[in-house]
């Protein structure tokens, strides 16, 4: 005679063996509480006729239903691998097959506050922010000071109206401390001796300890920024250390919503390239003219 505990170790195969004949595409329709008590019997019955003992039905349903479970849970951690390769791979080929351009009707204004809507709106103005760091343009940094409505003593009309002075203001409110450290990390490369920049600091920082909200990590650290920062060491881990001691499902969602939002936008400029008329290949010297005259 065999053990129970020995019974319960072999239990695993007589289950693989009686599902495999019991649950077809079409029994698959029917309820599971009946699939699994017709199962639970057949086991019990193979069970009795092998060893001479039985093991109660209800423990033998609740066996191969956490069997089922296991693989359903199996195939769902498959897919989202699946998913979430075949999205890394069409990100990376989109990226280096795109060239960004801005899909916001260009604007003279010298006030950016935030790199825009899309990712190729993002690539542009944060070049034009790279750019105006390394010719020697006044770059102010800050948040609700930006957006004041005393216009004429704003700085991004105040330095280049009263003063003469080439100015590029970037940020609204809630824009501060390691928002302001991401967005200049992903533009270090522009950094010279001409750079000229201001960062504004705002007294409500340190009644809130200068703690970057989460909705404004959402919208400054993404498109452009979130690449350079994730492709550089150091920058992913502080990238990352912030995410671990700030992440709640709020943020992942707005992180993860970004993502594929930044895919899509990927997908719309790629899409909207191949609509356009490949250009006129120049004319050869020695080609005939259209009217067949030299």
């Amino acid at each position: 005679m065999h053990t129970e505990q020995e019974l319960h170790t072999k239990i695993g195969s007589i289950v693989e063996s009686i599902v495999m004949k019991k649950v077809t595409p079409d029994t698959q329709l029917i309820a599971t509480g009946l699939v699994d008590s017709l199962a639970a019997v057949d086991i019990t019955l193979a069970v009795e006729a092998e060893y001479g003992c039985s093991i109660p039905a209800p423990e033998i349903a609740e066996h191969l239903h956490n069997t089922r479970l296991l693989s359903h849970v199996a195939a769902g951690a498959t897919a989202v691998a699946l998913a979430y390769g075949a999205f890394c791979g069409a990100d990376d080929v989109l990226s280096n097959i795109v060239h960004p351009v801005s899909t916001v009707a260009a604007s003279k204004s010298n006030y950016l506050p935030n790199l825009g809507p899309d990712w190729g709106t993002q690539h542009v103005n944060l070049n034009r922010l790279g750019n105006a760091l390394s010719d020697g343009t006044l770059v102010v940094l800050g948040s609700s000071e930006l957006s004041s409505h005393d216009l004429r003593f704003v700085p991004y009309r105040f330095f280049p109206e009263e003063l003469k002075v080439p100015t590029l203001a970037y940020g609204h409110a809630m824009f501060q401390s390691y928002g302001i450290v991401s967005v200049l990390e992903s533009v270090a490369d522009s950094l010279t001796p001409n750079t000229r920049l201001v960062i504004m600091v705002s007294p409500a920082w340190f009644a809130s300890g200068g703690q970057l909200p989460r909705s404004a990590f959402a919208e400054h650290v993404t498109g452009p920024v979130w690449e350079r920062l994730w492709d550089k060491p150091s920058t992913r881990e502080q990238m990352q250390t912030w995410i671990s001691d700030n992440a709640n499902w709020g943020l992942l969602w707005l992180i993860a919503n970004g993502q594929v939002a930044e895919l899509k936008d990927k997908l719309s400029l790629w899409w909207n390239a191949r609509k356009e008329p490949a250009p006129d290949r120049p004319r050869s010297k020695l080609s005939m003219p259209a009217n067949g005259r030299a």
